[in-house]
């Protein structure tokens, strides 16, 4: 009797624990800046009854710097 409290009293301190930390992680996730990519072009190249091709021009923009 004695340990199953103890076992039901350590699961409810670990599971506040860990939705608190869910809480925290979503909050760090939704303040983090992300990575955006915006389509500027697209052009039609070479095409055919059986094929094209597609030229498309991507803008991305990185808030993290990148080692070059």
């Amino acid at each position: 009797m004695f340990k199953t409290k103890n076992y039901t009293v350590l699961m409810a301190a670990i599971l506040s624990i860990c939705l608190g930390g869910c809480e925290g992680v979503q909050q760090f996730l939704n303040t983090t800046p992300k990575p955006n990519a915006s389509l500027k072009n697209v052009a039609l190249q070479n095409f055919n009854l059986q094929t094209a091709t597609l030229l498309f021009d991507v803008e991305v923009d990185n808030p993290y710097s990148v080692a070059g």
